[in-house]
C-alpha cells in the first residue's frame, strides 16, 4: 500500500512542470508551449525548456492572446454624487 502511494505521489509531482506550461500563440498560427515568458523592449523572450531560448519581435506575436489577463480588477463604481443642499421631492412639494 506504501509502494502504490508512494508511486503516485512520485507520479504527481514529476507531472507538475508539464502542467505549469505558458502557451505563447504566434500571429501566423502557430503555438509554442513555453516554461517562461517575459517581454522586454520591442522583444517576447521564450524560454521553451532549460536549454533553449527564443527570442521574437512583439510583431511576430500575439501579444493579445499570449498576455491575456486572467485576473481583471472590477473597479466600484462611485456612488452617485447627492448635493449638500438638495430638498426631497415630497418636501418640495408640502411647501
Amino acid at each position: 500500500m506504501k509502494k502504490l502511494l508512494l508511486v503516485a505521489l512520485a507520479l504527481c509531482l514529476s507531472a507538475t512542470p508539464v502542467m505549469a506550461a505558458q502557451l505563447v500563440y504566434l500571429k501566423e498560427g502557430g503555438v509554442i508551449k513555453a516554461k517562461s515568458v517575459w517581454r522586454t523592449k520591442g522583444k517576447v523572450h521564450v524560454l521553451v525548456n532549460r536549454d533553449t531560448l527564443a527570442e521574437f519581435s512583439t510583431a511576430e506575436i500575439d501579444m493579445k492572446r499570449t498576455f491575456a489577463r486572467k485576473h481583471r480588477k472590477i473597479r466600484k463604481q462611485p456612488a452617485a454624487a447627492v448635493p449638500q443642499n438638495a430638498v426631497p421631492a415630497e418636501a418640495a412639494v408640502a411647501k
